[in-house]
């Protein structure tokens, strides 16, 4: 889990973070190489247990490739 980002009033988001726990180096135990992103509808409220953290549905998702 990266943590909740902000869209606009028109669904736009230009979000930047610095992870010291993760990298994009393939076969390395802490990588997000080949893992997949997940936009939720609203912020994850870090309580619920689900998986989900009762952020609502899921609008976007892709995945994380290195070029």
């Amino acid at each position: 889990d990266l943590g909740n980002i902000v869209a606009d009033e028109n669904g736009v988001s230009t979000t930047s973070f610095k992870d010291l726990y993760t990298t994009l180096k393939a076969g390395a135990p802490n990588s997000i190489a080949g893992r997949s992103v997940v936009i939720r509808a609203t912020a994850d409220d870090f309580e619920t247990e689900d998986d989900d953290g009762n952020a609502g549905p899921i609008i976007a998702y892709g995945s994380i490739v290195r070029k």
